[in-house]
């Protein structure tokens, strides 16, 4: 093991929940390993709390082990299965595909419309 990582980490920009006894989050999935994942809240959590992290049907029991202002560490008591972590990946790249196509619809539609050419309005 080189560093702190025993396990490669998927970056990723997925919506999730982050659940403990005492508070539930809308939360942004950052990246995720089968041990673990970074999440971005909306505000800071607090570090050694029991929670549920939920993201697309998946879902994974483990402790919040680092707050860095509103990212934290979630480190999971079972690891994920590998077809846990493809699916989430897929479900990323879907995402991007997603944004990338409304990003065009965007930039045709500000230049039919008369907006300059690079697709920003003044």
């Amino acid at each position: 093991m080189t560093g702190r990582r025993s396990q490669s980490r998927l970056r990723l920009c997925l919506h999730a929940k982050l659940i403990t006894v005492f508070r539930t989050w809308d939360a942004i999935l950052a990246d995720l390993s089968a041990g673990g994942a970074m999440i971005a809240l909306p505000n800071e959590a607090k570090c050694g709390q029991d929670a549920i992290l939920t993201w697309h049907g998946n879902e994974a029991f483990g402790r919040i082990v680092w707050v860095d202002g509103r990212l934290c560490g979630v480190s999971f008591f079972d690891p994920l299965p590998r077809s846990v972590i493809l699916d989430s990946r897929r479900l990323d790249e879907a995402n991007h595909a997603r944004n990338d196509m409304e990003q065009r619809r965007q930039f045709a539609r500000t230049w039919v419309t008369g907006g300059s050419r690079t697709g920003m309005t003044e």
